[in-house]
């Protein structure tokens, strides 16, 4: 169901208000809005009164237990990481793809699984300038973790508006949101079909805009990555067809992941986070933006 709010409502609700994350969501299928040296910036102030930029937005509005329901069929079990199917620990065979998340990515290139990636440019340091990769050289010559924010979902619209067919993104949980709301949304129809794999990578980062973030795993993801320890939560069956690519091509292996590790982090900065924008009524709990079943926020309230 369509928000009837747009760029004014973004604007102060958002953005003035220290809760963007520059992920991209609101530019990625607006002609209004553009990134410039990682700024956010607009052509005009827009007259749309149903906006793009506000229903993408993962921090306008983020209803976790509808969201689950339309990208897994399922609300979750583990109220530290969300909904997953396994946890893994995969481990680098292959040196030349320099790390997990790189030699998933090549693997489903190889595979046919998908036809590019969108990355940040390892060209841009302290910041995610999102760069579309078409080969293996592309994806390796910009593998690993980049600082700062930056706008990856937008590189998502415009590597659709390029005809690329079967996208795969490696961004952060915040990202991975964004696209939850653009993938699942039927009321926007912009080709979002054609995000044939979401990763995301565990982040606790506490830039401007983070600290309201209650996810540290990348919940909405199809495969979760922590990549200082190669634990892994696969979340959809485009994920594990990833990781089963990556491990016949021989560039990882793949054993049991250490959950409890996991849930530890995640709940650290759920706690740490959710703590300060908690507002409760009825069966529903809202933080500001976030709306969370009562029952699985238990333990977060201390009650």
């Amino acid at each position: 169901m369509k928000t009837e709010k747009c760029l004014v409502d973004l604007q102060l609700e958002v953005i003035y208000n220290d809760k963007c994350i520059m992920c991209g969501s609101c530019g990625a299928f607006c002609q209004n809005i553009y990134y410039d040296g990682g700024k956010l910036n607009y052509k005009e102030q827009c007259s749309e009164t149903v906006g793009v930029c506000y229903n993408f937005c993962p921090r306008a509005e983020l209803n976790i237990p509808e969201l689950e329901l339309k990208i897994f069929g399922k609300k979750r079990e583990d109220q530290a990481l969300g909904v997953y199917d396994k946890a893994i620990k995969a481990t680098l065979k292959n040196a030349a793809m320099k790390d997990v998340t790189t030699a998933v990515l090549v693997a489903a290139l190889e595979s046919g699984l998908i036809d590019s990636a969108v990355l940040g440019n390892a060209k841009v340091e302290k910041a995610l300038e999102p760069v579309l990769c078409k080969s293996k050289d592309e994806i390796v010559g910009n593998a690993g973790e980049r600082k700062g924010l930056g706008p990856l979902v937008q590189g998502v619209g415009h590597a659709i508006k390029a005809k690329q067919e079967r996208i795969a993104i490696v961004g952060r949980p915040c990202h991975a949101q964004g696209l939850a709301k653009i993938r699942k949304n039927p009321d926007f129809l912009v080709n979002q079909d054609k995000i044939a794999l979401v990763v995301a990578h565990a982040c606790l980062a506490q830039g401007k805009g983070c600290t309201v973030c209650i996810d540290y795993s990348g919940e909405f993801a199809d495969l979760s990555v922590d990549v200082k320890t190669g634990e892994a939560l696969v979340r959809s069956e485009a994920g594990q067809k990833a990781i089963d690519a990556a491990v016949k091509k021989g560039y990882i292996e793949v054993g049991h992941g250490n959950v409890e590790a996991m849930q530890k982090a995640a709940a650290t900065k759920r706690v740490k986070n959710f703590a300060k924008v908690l507002a409760k009524g009825g069966d529903v709990v809202s933080a500001d933006y976030v709306k969370v079943d009562m029952g699985g926020m238990r333990f977060l309230s201390k009650e």
